[in-house]
This record gives C-alpha cells, structure tokens and sequence, in this order.
C-alpha cells in the first residue's frame, strides 16, 4: 500500500492554488467536497470518508484535496461559491 497526501483548503479562495500545489506533487489528483467537522455535519459523508480514506492509500501517485463545506454556505444555493462555479458546480456533498 501507498500513502498519498493530502491537501485541505482552508477557504474557498485558495481552492484552484491548491489544485495547481497538488499537480505539482503528484500524477492524480483526486478532490473531495465534503461537509466541514469531525465528525461532519454531513451523515454521508461521514460514512463515505472511510471508504476514500482506504481507496486513497492504495491509489500511487496520488494527492487528494479535500474542500470541507460549512453548512450554511452550502445550502445558500444561490451564492455558494462552489455551487456558482462554472467549472465545479457542485450539487452535493460528498462529491
């Protein structure tokens, strides 16, 4: 097995700098919406995450970054900034 990294953005205005990080550091790259917390205020993402958790290790090369979400930004689905993107256009979470 091999272990991968991770990338957490902290703000969703550093979300395609740590995209470009994360292609600097490795052949796939993998990014994950999630509900913010631990445990996540996301119940499927709660259940997803020890299955990315597992996957990612056996994945080579690999870098994951991870977009936790606040719950009220999330669900304001006229000015999130992740739903508003035209390239991302995020629906759900987990994604």
């Amino acid at each position: 097995m091999s272990s991968f990294k991770k990338i957490v953005v902290e703000n969703t205005n550093e979300f395609y700098a740590k995209i470009e990080e994360a292609k600097q550091q490795a052949s796939n790259v993998f990014v994950l919406f999630t509900g913010a917390g631990d445990p996540s205020w996301c119940g499927d993402c709660n259940r997803a995450h020890p299955v990315i958790e597992k996957v990612m290790k056996e994945a080579t090369d690999s870098v994951l970054v991870e977009c936790p979400c606040e719950r009220e930004a999330y669900r304001d689905k006229q000015n999130f900034v992740y739903r508003k993107d035209n390239k991302i256009k995020l629906t759900c979470v987990p994604t």
